[in-house]
C-alpha cells in the first residue's frame, strides 16, 4: 500500500507498507509485523519521468506475443485515449491505426516477433475524435538470462516533424523547379579541400553527368580557351582570401556549342577558419543573345526584354502608362491597348488602388524613384500582392523622359510574413505558459518584457513591473547583493569560477535548477533573455536555493557549502 505520511515539521512523504501476520502453531493469529519503506525520491523520479514524456510527446509500453502488457499514461494522450483504461488487444491496437497503414504495421509486428530484432517506424494512426497524427515507434527486445521475454519502447506523436519534413521537402522541390525555370544553379566550394557541392541545375549548365563529382579540373575543362585565364584569376584570388567572387565567361560544350554563364559567390567562415565559398551561377546565353539584338534597336526596345521572367513596363513623364510587357498580359489577361494610359488600374485591387495612385503620382511629380506593395488581379481573378518599381529616365538637362519599372510577386513572402506574425503571436502565449519565470531586458537594463507566469508570481501587471526602477526591487535582501551577477550574464567560465565547487557540479545545478541563458553574445545585441527554471509547486522557496558564492580565494579549501546537485 502506498499513502503519504506528515512528518514532525509539518511535511508528507510517500511510503510504501508491506506487513505478514504472525500466526501459532494452531494457525492464531498472533501479531503483525510489517514495514513501511520512505518512496518519495521513488514518486519524485515517477513524476518527472510522466511529465517528462508529457512534454516530448513520448510514451513507453511494453509488448509480448500475447500482446500489448503496459502503455504509459502519455502514450493513451498520444492516441486520445482515457488513461485510465487497460493497454489494447492487439487487435485493438490495429483499429487505432490508419487503415492505410494496418497492412504495413501487421507484417512490422509478425517480423519483429519472429527473430526478436529492434525495430523503428512510423505510422499513422486515427483518433477517436477523427484526428490523425504520425507516430514512431522504436522498439527492442528485453531479455532475461539470455532469453527473450518481450519487446519494450517508446512511442512518439512526430505529426509536427514529419509536416515540417513534408513542408521541406516540398521547399526543395520548389527550389529547384525555380532554378530549373530561371537557369541558376547553387554552388559551394571549399578552397582548403577542393571539393565541390553542385544543384542539378548547375550539372546541367555545365552538362554534366549527375553520377561526376565535380572538381576545378572538370570545371576548367568546360571553360572557353579564350577565358581561361580570366577564370584561372578569380579563382586563384579566391583560394588566396578573396571574400567573394563574380565574373561572366564562356563554356565551350563537347558538341561545340557555347554557353554564357555568370558566376557570383561570397565566403563564409566557421568557428574552425574553414572557408566554403556559397554561390550561384546562371545561364546568361540567352540574355547575351537578346542583349545583342537588342542594342541594334531603339532605346525603348533596349529597356524593355520581354524575356525577362518578370512584369515590365514605361510611362510617359505625366505617369501615363505606354507599354507593358507580354508578361503582364499573360498575368492580367488583358490585351496592351487596355492597359495603356490608365487602363491598368482596372487590375488593382479597389481597396489599394487610390493609395498607389497618390503615392505612384507624387513620384512623377517631384522625380524620385517609385516603389510600392499592390495587389493586382490575376486572369483567373485572384488577387496577388506584388512589389512595384520604377525609375525614371533623364536627358542631359535632368528632365524625366520616360519612367522604366518591374512589378514583382510577393504573394508568398507576404504570407510568409503573415506566418511569422502568427508564430511570434503563438510564441508569446508559449511563453506566457511556459512554467519558468521569463523575462527579458533591454542592453541598459531596461525592461521588455516578463512573461503571464512570472506577472502572476510577482502580482504585477506587465505595465507595473516595467515602471519599476528600483534595482533587486523582487530580489530578497540577503540575495540582492548577487543581483548584478544574474544581469547582464558572464561569460561560462567566469560563472564556474565564481562558484564554489567543480565544474561537473557547477554545470548540473547551472543546467538543472538556475539557467540563465542570454543573447548578449557580442556588444550589438539587443537584448537579455533570462530564464529561472523553477518547478512550479516550490516557486516560492525555489528561487532562493542553488549554490553559495566564494567569499575569498581561501574558500577553495573550506568545507563550507558546495553546490547542491539537482
Amino acid at each position: 500500500m502506498n499513502f503519504r505520511v506528515r512528518s514532525a515539521e509539518g511535511g508528507y512523504r510517500w511510503f510504501v507498507s508491506c506487513s505478514e501476520p504472525v500466526r501459532a502453531a494452531d494457525g492464531t493469529l498472533l501479531y503483525w509485523i510489517g514495514v513501511n519503506l520512505d518512496i518519495e525520491e521513488l514518486k519524485q523520479a515517477e513524476f518527472y519521468l510522466a511529465e517528462g514524456q508529457r512534454l516530448a510527446h513520448t510514451g513507453s509500453w511494453a509488448f509480448s506475443p500475447a500482446g500489448f502488457e503496459y502503455w504509459s499514461s502519455e502514450l493513451f494522450q498520444i492516441h486520445g485515449l482515457d488513461p485510465r483504461g487497460k493497454a489494447p488487444t492487439k487487435e485493438e491496437y490495429l483499429a487505432l491505426v490508419h487503415p492505410e497503414d494496418q497492412e504495413f504495421v501487421e507484417q512490422q509486428i509478425q517480423e519483429m516477433l519472429t527473430p526478436h530484432r529492434a525495430f523503428d517506424f512510423t505510422k499513422r494512426i486515427v483518433r477517436p475524435d477523427g484526428q490523425i497524427r504520425s507516430v514512431r515507434c522504436v522498439g527492442v527486445p528485453a531479455t532475461q538470462a539470455g532469453a527473450f521475454q518481450k519487446f519494450v519502447g517508446t512511442g512518439m506523436d512526430v505529426t509536427e516533424q514529419e509536416q515540417l519534413t513534408q513542408e521541406l521537402q516540398r521547399r526543395e522541390a520548389y527550389l529547384a523547379e525555380a532554378q530549373r525555370l530561371s537557369h541558376t544553379g547553387s554552388l559551394g566550394w571549399k578552397p582548403d579541400t577542393g571539393e565541390i557541392v553542385w544543384s542539378d541545375e548547375t550539372y546541367r549548365i555545365f552538362e554534366y553527368d549527375r553520377s561526376v563529382e565535380p572538381t576545378l579540373d572538370s570545371v576548367v575543362q568546360r571553360v572557353h580557351p579564350q577565358d581561361r585565364a580570366d577564370f584561372q584569376k578569380v579563382i586563384d584570388g579566391a583560394s588566396q582570401g578573396a571574400p567573394d567572387f563574380e565574373h561572366t565567361y564562356r563554356l565551350l560544350l563537347p558538341d561545340g556549342g557555347v554557353k554564357h554563364v555568370h558566376a557570383k559567390a561570397r565566403s563564409l567562415q566557421d568557428a574552425s577558419g574553414n572557408r566554403e565559398f556559397v554561390g550561384a551561377v546562371t545561364d546568361i546565353t540567352e540574355q547575351v543573345r537578346a542583349e545583342a539584338v537588342i542594342r541594334k534597336q531603339e532605346a525603348e526596345l533596349r529597356e524593355v526584354v520581354d524575356t525577362i521572367p518578370a512584369i515590365v513596363w514605361s510611362a510617359l513623364p505625366d505617369g501615363t502608362n505606354s507599354y507593358v510587357n507580354s508578361r503582364y498580359v499573360e498575368y492580367c489577361g488583358l490585351p496592351p491597348e487596355q492597359i495603356a494610359g490608365s487602363g491598368w488600374h482596372a487590375v488593382a485591387h479597389p481597396d489599394d488602388l487610390e493609395r498607389h495612385k497618390a503615392k505612384w503620382f507624387a513620384c512623377v511629380a517631384n522625380g524620385e524613384p517609385h516603389e510600392n506593395e499592390v495587389r493586382f488581379r490575376r486572369a483567373d481573378g485572384q488577387y496577388r500582392w506584388h512589389l512595384d518599381r520604377g525609375v525614371p529616365l533623364r536627358d542631359e538637362d535632368g528632365n524625366v523622359v520616360k519612367w522604366y519599372g518591374v512589378i514583382t510577386d510577393i504573394e508568398d513572402r507576404k504570407r510568409a510574413e503573415d506566418k511569422i506574425r502568427e508564430q511570434e503571436t503563438e510564441l508569446r502565449q508559449m511563453l506566457d505558459f511556459a512554467p519558468q519565470l521569463i523575462w527579458v531586458y533591454g542592453p541598459n537594463r531596461e525592461r521588455l518584457y516578463v512573461n503571464r507566469i512570472a506577472l502572476d508570481y510577482l502580482g504585477l501587471t506587465l505595465e507595473e513591473w516595467r515602471q519599476t526602477q528600483a534595482p533587486g526591487a523582487f530580489i530578497h535582501p540577503d540575495d540582492r547583493e548577487r543581483e548584478p551577477a544574474i544581469l547582464p550574464v558572464p561569460s561560462p567560465a567566469v560563472l564556474l569560477a565564481s562558484w564554489n565547487c567543480d565544474c561537473a557540479e557547477a554545470m548540473e545545478v547551472i543546467v538543472g535548477f538556475w539557467l540563465v541563458t542570454t543573447r548578449c553574445a557580442t556588444t550589438t545585441d539587443k537584448s537579455c533573455v533570462g530564464t529561472f527554471h523553477v518547478p512550479i509547486s516550490k516557486t516560492g522557496s525555489g528561487l532562493r536555493k542553488g549554490c553559495s558564492r566564494k567569499t575569498s580565494p581561501s574558500a577553495k579549501k573550506s568545507t563550507g557549502p558546495r553546490c547542491s546537485k539537482r
